[in-house]
């Protein structure tokens, strides 16, 4: 089993709500978005990364953590 000796870069998803804000930073532009759901889904759910009308942000990782069966998904809609 793999384990990491410090967190890892999504190891406090699952804390997480919705409603809250986060920025993504990409060559040298702030996008901010809002986190609309968070839920568990199945680890072969590959449709949580279908195409999307509007610019959203899909966050995925595996949980629980440290016996990974399932996948977290938090989505936030661009602000």
């Amino acid at each position: 089993m793999f384990t990491y000796s410090t967190p890892a870069v999504f190891y406090n998803l699952n804390k997480v709500e919705i409603g809250e804000k986060l920025a993504i930073y990409w060559e040298g532009s702030e996008y901010l978005y809002k986190i609309d759901e968070v839920k568990t889904v199945n680890a072969s759910a590959i449709e949580v990364e279908a195409p999307t009308e509007n610019p959203r942000l899909t966050l995925y990782t595996c949980t629980p953590l440290w016996n990974p069966v399932n996948r977290l998904v938090v989505t936030a809609d661009l602000l």
